[in-house]
């Protein structure tokens, strides 16, 4: 353990994102990949999965400005088994819907 606490492992961070925010938002058909869940998948290339530099961009009514960081090594975004986003260039594919929480 450093100075900023102690380190996660991947599978722990990507449970954190997935499964644990899933049931918290009340989403049970999603968060784990397994028969009946609902199939939205990033593809990870672990040895380039990198952190870019923030960058300020304007992009927000009014010409508000915001930061945006990007990464590296999301080989691709699958959305109800579509690809909607490979190698940072997002597709035309909508498959996905808006969804509220229970």
């Amino acid at each position: 353990m450093d100075a900023r606490g102690e380190k996660l492992n991947f599978e722990q961070a990507v449970a954190m994102l997935t499964a644990r925010n899933a049931r918290h938002m009340g989403l049970h058909d999603r968060g784990i990949m397994a028969p009946g869940m609902k199939a939205d998948l990033n593809v990870i290339d672990r040895a380039r999965l990198a952190a870019q530099m923030p960058a300020l961009v304007h992009d927000l009514p009014a010409g508000g400005k915001c930061f945006v960081q990007k990464a590296r090594g999301y080989v691709a975004t699958l959305c109800n088994g579509h690809i909607v986003c490979a190698e940072g260039t997002i597709s035309d594919t909508r498959p996905g819907r808006w969804v509220k929480a229970a």
